[in-house]
């Protein structure tokens, strides 16, 4: 659940600023609002600061070299200028040699001309042009020039020829002129030797310093605490009202008694309020059971946090998501994998993560169970047909082995494409369910109308797919419920007393959003699409083992069945994120009106601000 916040000033005078802002740190139950911010020398010196340790730590590479160890024993500003004096100079070394390989290419574009014979002509008086004239003017351009000239031209190349003309003035288009280097060309692949090596050199040496990436990490960390300790000095002292600075944040509802005896205790005064409704900056607190707190470590992964204002969906994820997970698998022996592997990780992990080691256990035991009703395990019928197994096996969820029996796989699909289906009408039902509640506890009863009406389409929806894929006879019950649904929609949408406008306006919105819901809905087919795909890799990887005859055969069949399992285990990691988690961060949220781009509660401590 979201914890109500209030909106806290604290007051207190400039000599104790210090004491106070400790105080509030060693309390840890203040949210800063750091919404305004001072100037002084001593921010704009941590923000340079802060910049090229960031630059630097850009500079070093990410591979450190595989044998040298450097220890850094000096402060780290004298790192971070050691780095950035390296790094120039790689630069400069860097755009020289480039400008030297251009001269290269020169040569190279003009066939290697001769650099002796060039300054032999221009000391006595003659001088080679070098042009890249335009196509189309080197005719007229040849024709004006005089018998006195000596001339050269080569094959057109991007619309431009390339001339040379000898003589002593010339008059042309400087965009024309290419320019010879005024080095030989021996002497250019001497310095872009000496270069490259400088260049080595340098490379080099920001390797060797990239061992201490941890200490410079370690430095922008402690920079950037700096900083926003020194925003919060600054901000009170913009908020200075007379002799008294202010301090402004939010602190959790049930808090409040704490921060007014700290305040008493230690000589400040605070003034709490309520949180005004047009406020965006409030932070949002969720506090929910251990077992629906194991959802952190997806919402944090994806950084999915709830508006203040908006419903807490760790519920819905903890219960919808194993749920997902377990047909997008469907397989109990690699459910029972998962088992294992999460269990020794939190045996063997020196600092766990117990939410994500209880959401582990959720989700690899909802696949064990799932895999365990339909029988499937590792696609072996030989495994699902052994006697502790068989027997805990549904009729009517059974997987069927054999290929060749059309009739028994037609029915197989059918029913997980009925339940995926039917996944989609509960979790997106009870989305809007939840929206609808969440509107009428906020005061808003036409929005939770509006909700009814979406609810009801969702019905629709779900059985239009029955008409359609299962030829369901559904199609009246599915007009009833979407005109119903959309008179919903359209009369409780908008407040406009013209009828006639009411509607319209609603109606274009609308008939936009049929189709989303429709594709809403057949976004749930994937639950049996990636399921019985890995059942299929399974199965087929089986048979290859079992049919083999002969040592060679049954080698490579015991490789290739390995490996599709292990294929499998590795699609079930990622159908975790990319289909599960998906189908209630964008389907479920969208329907539950959750953007989930809210600020997550960090009280003011000794480690964050």
């Amino acid at each position: 659940m979201i914890i109500p916040m209030k909106r806290v000033t604290v007051f207190t005078l400039p000599d104790k600023r210090e004491s106070v802002l400790q105080k509030l740190r060693e309390l840890a139950i203040l949210h800063l609002d750091e919404s305004h911010h001072g100037f002084s020398v001593q921010t704009q010196h941590v923000e340079d600061a802060l910049a090229l340790s960031r630059e630097a730590l850009g500079f070093l590479p990410e591979t450190k070299a595989p044998t040298v160890q450097s220890v850094w024993e000096e402060s780290c500003d004298v790192l971070v200028q050691k780095v950035h004096v390296i790094a120039e100079k790689h630069q400069e070394t860097t755009s020289d040699l480039e400008a030297l390989v251009e001269k290269v290419n020169w040569y190279n574009r003009w066939g290697k001309p001769s650099h002796t014979a060039i300054q032999a002509a221009q000391g006595n008086g003659v001088t080679y042009f070098f042009l890249q004239i335009p196509d189309a003017e080197v005719a007229s351009f040849l024709e004006e020039l005089g018998p006195t000239y000596a001339t050269w031209q080569g094959t057109s190349n991007d619309g431009q020829t390339p001339c040379v003309v000898v003589g002593q003035e010339l008059t042309c288009p400087r965009e024309w002129l290419d320019p010879a280097p005024t080095e030989s060309l021996g002497q250019l692949q001497k310095q872009i030797g000496q270069l490259e090596d400088k260049q080595s050199q340098e490379a080099s040496e920001l390797v060797h310093l990239s061992h201490c990436r941890g200490d410079l990490e370690h430095h922008i960390q402690q920079l950037e605490l700096q900083l926003k300790l020194q925003h919060i000095h600054e901000g009170m002292d913009t908020a200075l009202q007379g002799e008294i600075c202010t301090l402004g944040g939010y602190i959790p509802e049930d808090k409040v008694a704490t921060l007014l005896e700290a305040a008493e205790t230690d000589g400040y005064a605070v003034v709490v309020e309520d949180v005004e409704e047009d406020d965006e900056s409030v932070p949002t607190e969720t506090r929910n059971p251990a077992w629906v707190n194991s959802m952190r470590s997806l919402f944090g992964f994806f950084g999915s946090v709830p508006g203040y204002r908006e419903p807490d969906t760790h519920w819905d994820a903890m219960l919808i998501l194993p749920v997902l997970v377990a047909l997008l698998i469907g397989d109990a022996g690699y459910g029972a994998i998962y088992l294992l592997g999460v269990w020794q990780y939190s045996r063997r992990a020196k600092n766990p993560n117990h939410d994500a080691i209880r959401l582990g256990y959720a989700l690899s035991g909802a696949c064990l169970i799932w895999g365990a009703l339909t029988g499937n395990w590792f696609g072996s019928q030989w495994i699902s047909g052994l006697p502790g197994l068989r027997h805990v096996v549904v009729p009517s969820l059974a997987t069927c082995f054999d290929l060749s029996n059309l009739e028994g796989i037609k029915g197989g699909i059918f029913t997980t494409m009925k339940i995926s289906f039917l996944i989609g009408l509960v979790h997106l039902g009870f989305s809007r369910i939840r929206a609808g509640l969440h509107a009428l506890g906020q005061g808003f009863e036409r929005k939770a109308l509006v909700h009814l009406g979406w609810l009801l389409i969702v019905v629709a929806m779900y059985l239009l797919t029955q008409a359609m894929f299962f030829a369901a006879p559904t199609m009246n019950a599915t007009l009833i419920l979407v005109g119903v649904g959309s008179l919903f929609v359209c009369w409780f949408q908008s407040d406009e007393p013209n009828i006639l406008k009411r509607i319209s306006l609603s109606l274009v919105g609308l008939l936009m959003d049929l189709s989303g819901v429709f594709g809403d809905i057949l976004s749930y087919l994937r639950l049996f699409a990636v399921g019985f795909a890995a059942f299929i890799l399974a199965l087929l990887s089986n048979m290859l083992l079992e049919n083999a005859t002969g040592a060679a055969l049954l080698f490579l069949g015991v490789i290739v069945t390995i490996f599709g399992h292990l294929l499998n285990l590795v699609l079930g990691l990622l159908a975790l994120m990319v289909h599960g988690f998906r189908l209630h961060l964008l389907e479920g949220s969208k329907h539950l009106e959750v953007e989930s781009n809210g600020t997550p509660y960090r009280p003011f401590n000794h480690h964050n601000v």
